[in-house]
Parts: C-alpha cells; sequence; structure tokens
C-alpha cells in the first residue's frame, strides 16, 4: 500500500497543518511521562520537526484515556504538551478545545514553526462518534491534515476518518513508516514465517489467527487465548478464563494444522494471587481447581527451536501473567530468544511492548533486527485485512 506523504506538501511556510498523533499515553504523579509515554511520544517527533523546518503552523490533535465525552481533569493534555516542549527545546502552546472561539483565534495568531496542542478529542462526545460537523470543526483549523496516529487508524473518529473529506490528506513520516515495515509481511516475508500470538481475549484476535495460518508457516500460541483453543479441542483447562461464546467458530478453525502450536506444558496455580504456590505439569494434568498461568519449559523449548528456523517473525502479546514474576518465564524467554535471533522481528500491543522493555538485556535500540510497532489491534487489523479506515483517504489511487 502507497500513501500520499507529507513530503509531497510544496509551500508548507505559513501554512496551518492539523497533525493527528498518538500521545494516549499514561501520566504519573505530578504530570510524569514514563519510558512507554516517551517512546510514543518520540516516534512522532520526526514529522513535527519536519513540519518546523519547513515554517508550517504545526496544530497537534490526540486523544487521551477514556473521558466519555465529557471534559475529566485526569486527562488533560498539558502534561504532554509541558513533556513535548522538552523534547523540541521549544514552546508547546496548549489549545482548548476546537469548537471554542479562542481556539480558533490562537491558531489564527500562530507563527511559522510554531507547535500547538488541542485539547483532548475525547472531550467531545462527536470524536468517537465520527461526528461530521466535529470533523468540519478540525477542518477548519488547518489548511492540510496529516495522520501520523497509526496505534488509532483502525478506528472509524472524526479526528482520523471524518476530518478528511474536509481537508487534503496525507500521511506522517511514522504512519508511512508502519505501513511500509506492515506491508512486506504481506507481500514478500522471508520465510520461513512465524508468528506468535498470546494475551488474553481470543475473540479480537481470532480473524487474524485464521489469517496467519494460511500467510505464515508456523503460528504459536500463548496465553489466555490458547486456553480457549485448548478448550475447544476437549482439553480440560481448569479454572482459566475460555471464551465459551467462540468455542463453536474454533471447532471450525483448522485447529490441528501443522503450522498451529499450542503449550504442551502449562504453569499452574490455584489461584492468581501474589504468592500462590505454582505447578509445572503437562497440559493434559490440569486439574478443575487450577487456573494456567503461564507456558512450561517444555513449550517454551518448542517454540524457540522453532524461532531459531524462523526469518520473519511478528509477535503479539504476551504468554501468560508476566506482571509476576512466577508466571513470568515464558514471556522472558520468548523476549530473549527474538533478543538473539538473526530473523527481521515485528512487535506490536501495549502490554508486550512493556514486557519487551522490562526484559530486553540491552534497550531496543541496540537491536536492529527488532521493530516494535506503535499499534497493536492496528497492527493485528492491518496484517488481516491490508488496510485500514483511516489509512483508505490517504491511499495514492
Amino acid at each position: 500500500m502507497r500513501l500520499k506523504s507529507v513530503r509531497q506538501i510544496r509551500g508548507l511556510r505559513g501554512k496551518r497543518v492539523l497533525l493527528r498523533v498518538d500521545f494516549n499515553v499514561p501520566i504519573g504523579s505530578g504530570g510524569t511521562i514514563d519510558a512507554e509515554g516517551d517512546e510514543r511520544i518520540s516516534r512522532a517527533l520526526p514529522t513535527i520537526q519536519y513540519l518546523q523546518k519547513n515554517r508550517a503552523v504545526v496544530v497537534l490533535a490526540t486523544h487521551l484515556g477514556r473521558p466519555d465525552g465529557k471534559a475529566v481533569a485526569a486527562y488533560r493534555l498539558q502534561p504532554v504538551a509541558n513533556y513535548l516542549a522538552k523534547l523540541l527545546g521549544g514552546p508547546v502552546t496548549q489549545l482548548g478545545t476546537v469548537r471554542e472561539k479562542k481556539t480558533a483565534a490562537a491558531i489564527g495568531c500562530a507563527k511559522p514553526g510554531a507547535v500547538l496542542m488541542l485539547e483532548n478529542l475525547r472531550f467531545d462526545p462527536g470524536e468517537e462518534e465520527n461526528d461530521l460537523t466535529l470533523a468540519k470543526a478540525l477542518a477548519g483549523t488547518a489548511d492540510y491534515y496529516v495522520d501520523d496516529a497509526f496505534g488509532n487508524a483502525h478506528r472509524v473518529h472524526a479526528s482520523m476518518v471524518g476530518v478528511t473529506k474536509y481537508c487534503k490528506s496525507y500521511a506522517g513520516l511514522l504512519m508511512s513508516e508502519e505501513v511500509r515495515v506492515l506491508s512486506e509481511l504481506l507481500q514478500r516475508p522471508r520465510r520461513p514465517y512465524s508468528a506468535i500470538i498470546g494475551g488474553v481475549k481470543l475473540s479480537t484476535k481470532l480473524a487474524v489467527i485464521e489469517t496467519f495460518l494460511h500467510r505464515a508457516d508456523h503460528l504459536l500460541l500463548g496465553g489466555n487465548l490458547a486456553n480457549t483453543v485448548l478448550k475447544a479441542q476437549g482439553v480440560a483447562v481448569g479454572r482459566s478464563p475460555v471464551e465459551k461464546t467462540i468455542l463453536p467458530k474454533l471447532r471450525k478453525l483448522k485447529s490441528t494444522s501443522v503450522k498451529l502450536h499450542l503449550p504442551v506444558d502449562v504453569v499452574t496455580a490455584i489461584s492468581k494471587n501474589p504468592g500462590a504456590a505454582a505447578t509445572t505439569k503437562a497440559v493434559a494434568g490440569v486439574t478443575s481447581n487450577e487456573f494456567i498461568l503461564d507456558i512450561g519449559p517444555d513449550t517454551l523449548r518448542l517454540f524457540d527451536s522453532i524461532m531459531r528456523e524462523a526469518k520473519t517473525i511478528v509477535w503479539n502479546g504476551p504468554m501468560g501473567m508476566f506482571e509476576q514474576p512466577a508466571y513470568a518465564a515464558g514471556t522472558v524467554g520468548i523476549i530473549h530468544a527474538l533478543a538473539h535471533t538473526s530473523a527481521r522481528v515485528i512487535v506490536g500491543g501495549g502490554e508486550t511492548v512493556t514486557a519487551l522493555r522490562q526484559y530486553l538485556p540491552k534497550p531496543v535500540s541496540e537491536y536492529p533486527h527488532l521493530y516494535l510497532s506503535t499499534g497493536g489491534g492496528a497492527m493485528l487489523q492491518f496484517l488481516e485485512k491490508g488496510t485500514l479506515p483511516a489509512l483508505e483517504p490517504l491511499r495514492v489511487r
């Protein structure tokens, strides 16, 4: 897929550019931004700096949290604006919401090269409803619209889709990079090609799992979603959460495919509470009062042997409850294997990236074969469908 790039805009000096970014980051006490938030904000810097260098007026737009269409103090963007200002080494002016008259006035008075930030888009209920009056208001702030929010590109929201109806629209540098990297997986992945899918909910990933069974050479499943597949195969999983509503669909899935690899042993406990005694056992030995909380060492060895042969690896979702050390070994083992592979590795998903940063032996920047996507759900949906709602208006036709 080819997108219209921000680099194609000519004569940016003095032009107003509405730049949609994804600064939906955790904010700590005192307005602090953690490493995960720094990563997400920093990935948008090249586009912001490109626009500044070309003397555009940069109007940033992002959402933060789930304020349910009303102003909530905890979700105001001033801490994000302050943090971005430090990264840029210059001021970032915090504005009100886009429908406020003073917001339009401030944008109209801004000088070339200025960076301004609209207040949280989700303070307006029209954002998630893709309300066209809000979309028109957003378009009215700018001469051009640039979308750099790949992590939100699967959402049909006013700032992602609606605004493109009323403003000349382009992809930012990060958006273009994400689409280029992921498109390679659809068109010409180096083989063998392995996908590792974990996490909690299978229902949100079932379609992409079916896609990987078709396109990849190996599909490795862990986490709670693997428990649901095991249950569909008639394996007892104790008290582990199972999505019963999709069991009929799973029974039609090619769950006996030689491409599909499920846990052969697991780590269990009778409670999820820290301190509960953990036991490693074969999958067939899980009792009715136990929870499956991680993959076992034999499964990790199986998965590791497959990853060693791979030339391309995609990973989304941890293998277990990695937040607790007793159930982190599976996820940590995957991370160490990915750190030492010669394969091209693409990782996506908030929990997955958090685990990666926590357990990688060295900083991510020292692993050039690792690519961290800024989207979890967006990444999987793109790999399933080959497009996303917010990408369609940006395509080169």
